[in-house]
């Protein structure tokens, strides 16, 4: 019997579609959206046209699994997948997971907040001016150099992951400086075989959101199908 295929897809703010605000956003929740505080109605748009949805649908995927999160971490994604995939039994699926990898110099750590009773992942950019920030960037030094080579570190350790449970994985930067840097560091055959910068495109202000600067919905459409030839191509190869 054939098995049902399941795309999971990891990330920042580009998978989980911020941008994706459609023509009737108002000047209020703009100011909202620039303060950090997004309409939920606008994360269900996110999550319906982002490109992991439209990629999953041009692969004819039977189940997907976005887990994308805005200002995500490479660690606190794999943190997030931990919590939410990682005890779950998916061997009655062919599971593909798609990684578009986060800014380097982000960290992650589990903080306890009083209020939930709970631990939550919460996710750095150092260099934010914060005084944790500035210890953690004057303890590693050059913030992105070292970045990069924990992001390698995290690579390894989910492409065995992956590896033990039969798991397919593609590896995306968002940007071919990225792609490089991280190719010299350590070549992973995971990696997409062509990269390319996932904010450039033929028409700026026609693919990006102009409320914050991602790609909009067809932005992502432009991603997606991108990403979905790339794959053809590999596959034939």
């Amino acid at each position: 019997m054939e098995k049902k295929k399941l795309l999971i897809t990891l990330g920042c703010s580009f998978t989980e579609g911020l941008g994706c605000y459609g023509d009737d956003i108002t000047k209020e929740e703009i100011k909202s959206v620039g303060k950090g505080m997004i309409p939920e109605k606008y994360k269900k748009r996110f999550q319906e046209y982002g490109w992991p949805k439209i990629l999953y649908n041009l692969l004819n995927y039977d189940e997907l699994i976005n887990l994308g999160k805005m200002g995500g971490s490479t660690s606190g994604n794999l943190k997030h997948f931990s919590e939410s995939c990682l005890d779950k039994d998916f061997s009655d699926y062919e599971v593909l997971i798609i990684w578009q990898l986060p800014q380097a110099s982000r960290v992650s750590f589990y903080m306890y907040r009083d209020w939930k009773r709970d631990y939550i992942i919460d996710d750095i950019l150092l260099q934010d001016g914060t005084k944790l920030s500035e210890e953690i960037t004057n303890r590693v030094g050059h913030p992105y150099e070292a970045g990069l080579r924990e992001q390698v570190f995290y690579i390894k350790m989910f492409e065995q992951v992956c590896e033990n449970n039969n798991w397919n994985l593609i590896l995306l930067p968002t940007a071919i400086q990225t792609y490089k840097e991280l190719n010299k560091l350590y070549p992973s055959k995971y990696f997409l075989s062509e990269s390319f910068d996932w904010n450039e495109f033929p028409n700026h202000k026609e693919y990006v959101s102009p409320v914050c600067h991602h790609p909009n919905e067809k932005g992502y459409n432009y991603i997606a199908n991108k990403i979905y030839k790339i794959i053809e191509k590999d596959e034939k190869n």
